[in-house]
């Protein structure tokens, strides 16, 4: 229309969420779980220090909000992106 040229994306960040040119989720996923697998410390790092009903409010605050966002799309992917976050979620 204007002679513009689109530039292709494999990637693309709409909404807080990561789609990409073949809707696989892989790079969202992988993007969550690096932000998850920095609470892993500090939840380890609390468990002695606070009681677990505290620990698990924190646990809902921070880490079970990400994990929501978006859980419409989580159907669609792959069963071992699907076993990393179950994984993860036992190790809270």
């Amino acid at each position: 229309m204007f002679n513009v040229e689109i530039e292709e994306a494999h990637t693309c960040k709409y909404l807080g969420v990561y789609l990409d040119d073949q809707l696989n989720w892989k790079h969202h996923i992988d993007y969550i779980y690096e932000k998850l697998v920095k609470f892993t410390g500090i939840f380890y790092r609390l468990r002695s220090k606070i009681s677990s009903e505290w620990l698990t409010n924190i646990y809902y605050y921070f880490a079970y909000a990400h994990l929501l966002y978006g859980i419409e799309m989580y159907p669609n992917t792959t069963c071992v992106k699907l076993l990393i976050y179950t994984v993860f979620k036992k190790n809270m």
